[in-house]
């Protein structure tokens, strides 16, 4: 979520907040950074066992310096601390972001290449948002495709339409998204 990148904005329940710290472990910020090897072309991260991955485990291809990066300082989300700003209007679109690189690599299958934009592991739930690019016919085929294949393999999937009333879509999985009250 590149919103909880430091001094960025986020709004939430109609107020705009400003992210200002985040919450450390008690053993510093070095346990809550990893490496990892990305496949430029596929998407795929691999953050495990590093060192002895050569095989991307999505499309079978060697894992070298022309064909993946190799970062090697990636920080694990943390709990976000932020404060408030200021009261919006629900019709306002601006958002903010203060510059950083960010990128999502997430696969929730080794069978299926998919990165949905939300993962929970637990209930194995893949929550995409479907901006107008998700209008192009191809791009629709291919997600038909990519999402049948997540239900086969037993993951729970929603797709949240840009063009579509979004609190009654998430309204449709109080099992999934809930306000604690």
């Amino acid at each position: 979520m590149t919103e909880f990148g430091p001094h960025n904005t986020i709004y939430h329940e109609g107020r705009k907040r400003s992210a200002d710290s985040i919450a450390l472990p008690l053993n510093g910020v070095e346990s809550l950074l990893k490496s990892a090897k990305l496949r430029k072309r596929c998407g795929y991260c691999h953050d495990r066992d590093v060192e002895s991955v050569e095989i991307c485990e999505r499309c079978k291809a060697r894992l070298d310096g022309y064909n993946s990066e190799f970062p090697q300082r990636l920080l694990d989300m943390p709990t976000v601390r932020t404060q408030p700003r200021e009261r919006i209007s629900s019709e306002e679109e601006e958002r903010v972001r203060s510059g950083y690189e960010v990128s999502t690599h997430h696969c929730p299958s080794e069978q299926v290449y998919a990165q949905p934009d939300f993962y929970y592991e637990r209930g194995r739930v893949c929550a995409f948002i479907d901006g107008p690019s998700h209008d192009a016919p191809e791009i629709q085929a291919n997600d038909a495709e990519v999402r049948e294949e997540l239900e086969e393999r037993g993951f729970k999937v929603i797709a949240v339409r840009h063009d579509d009333d979004f609190a009654a879509q998430i309204a449709r999985y109080p099992e999934v998204f809930s306000v604690d009250g």
